[in-house]
């Protein structure tokens, strides 16, 4: 595991100080917030949005879990016939309300539509035309204008592969997200679900639903939000590529400024822990050179020298490991 002392600490005083944050046993998000705010009601900034999620697995019970974290009223329609992937223990379920229903029963199908119409969104990750097929798509709920439909899909909701089953790695691999992860000559490979199923997904489908109900306030209307996982996670590489102009990006890994270089990667230590390193402005790398013992060297007199790079890279290994 990579080693962060900050991070560590962090995570203890949070742990430790703030039991409120804790849930479960997973440690919630911090947001921005009054310093007069008492720390109860910080999570109940979406109080009276109702949201209603249809059972699935990953981004979509994660965006539900978000809404919950934020005070919003979410109920999960469960199915009642469970299969190998059940966890009725799912983190991701905290704070909501549940359900189950037979979705193909025509008198469950009638307590789902009363469910969703008298919410404010409804959440799925079916594959397109699922919903329609169950009798529950968007054209259902003519009783409730405002209602925001928000849609989790891999691939979108049409083109060549929507119809095509899909995980993180495959979304991410077509969309450019998964070539700067890990080091060249070795499998590209990223933290499972992170920059697919929730930077890419879950997080998009999030904003997208609340800027919707925002819009229904003022207008009446609803919406349709499709959050495609290879639609988010290109553009979640915007600020990667934003330096192309700067001649700091490469298509070949390992040769831009921030895919790991010497100073922006994790190094194995001597007690066989990692640690990372990332020291990219010059004031933060010359500290880092001297803690080092390295200020003196010649191959680290230029921090941009690519032609450097392996070698610097070689002797930080050797120095972390002694």
């Amino acid at each position: 595991m990579c080693l962060n002392l900050r991070l560590v600490k962090l995570l203890k005083t949070l742990v430790i100080n703030n039991k409120h944050h804790v849930l479960k046993g997973a440690v919630k998000p911090l947001f921005f917030y009054p310093y007069e705010t008492k720390f109860d009601t910080l999570f109940t900034m979406l109080n009276g949005i109702r949201i209603i999620e249809i059972e699935g697995l990953g981004p979509t019970p994660f965006a539900g879990m978000l809404f919950s974290d934020l005070g919003a009223e979410v109920t999960v329609i469960h199915r009642k016939e469970k299969s190998d992937f059940s966890n009725h223990k799912n983190i991701l379920d905290r704070g909501k309300r549940s359900i189950e229903l037979n979705l193909k029963d025509p008198d469950d199908l009638v307590v789902a539509k009363k469910l969703i119409i008298r919410s404010d969104a409804v959440i799925e990750g079916f594959r397109p035309g699922v919903m329609e097929k169950l009798g529950l798509g968007p054209n259902e709920f003519s009783e409730n204008p405002s209602l925001v439909f928000g849609r989790m899909t891999g691939w979108g909701q049409d083109g060549p592969k929507s119809k095509q089953a899909g995980h993180d790695l495959n979304y991410i691999g077509l969309s450019g997200a998964l070539w700067f992860a890990s080091h060249p000559n070795t499998p590209p490979f990223t933290p499972p679900a992170l920059v697919g199923d929730v930077g890419g997904g879950a997080l998009y489908l999030v904003i997208g639903v609340l800027s919707a109900i925002l819009n229904a306030k003022e207008s009446g209307k609803g919406s349709g939000v499709d959050a495609a996982i290879i639609d988010g996670s290109a553009h979640m590489m915007n600020l990667f590529m934003s330096l192309q102009n700067t001649g700091m990006l490469s298509e070949e890994r390992g040769k831009s400024l921030l895919d790991g270089p010497p100073w922006s990667r994790c190094y194995r230590t001597l007690d066989d822990l990692w640690i990372s390193v990332q020291c990219l402005e010059p004031k933060f790398y010359s500290e880092f050179l001297e803690v080092m013992g390295l200020s003196n060297h010649s191959k680290f007199k230029n921090q941009l020298n690519k032609e450097n790079w392996k070698e610097m890279t070689e002797i930080l290994e050797d120095h972390f490991l002694k």
